[in-house]
């Protein structure tokens, strides 16, 4: 079994296990990427060094668990990172407006 993916996939190794999850061979993903087989074969063996799998399929699924948008190339985390960027800025902004509070009005 796998231990927790890793976000850090180069867009090309997303793209090769994308294709491999859709059943594609390294050979018809070679064609479809205009790059040759053994490239394929090289992205997705380091894409699943990187995801810590044994089999492409494995690696493959994690890599369609880990996409939210309609590219399939943003990691949940980082929409989890926006949501939470979004959050503090709002709590910051509330403490902005209070009167007397990083608005030039103290006492020294």
């Amino acid at each position: 079994m796998s231990k927790s993916p890793s976000p850090f996939l180069s867009k090309r190794q997303r793209q090769c296990l994308h294709y491999v999850g859709r059943g594609l061979s390294s050979k018809e993903i070679a064609r479809e990427l205009g790059i040759s087989p053994s490239t394929v074969d090289n992205h997705v063996r380091l894409g699943m060094e990187r995801l810590n799998t044994t089999s492409r399929i494995e690696a493959a699924n994690l890599v369609a668990q880990q996409t939210t948008s309609a590219e399939n190339s943003i990691p949940v985390t980082v929409i989890a990172m926006k949501t939470i960027a979004h959050s503090l800025n709002q709590i910051v902004n509330s403490f902005l407006v209070r009167p007397g509070i990083w608005k030039g009005d103290s006492d020294t």
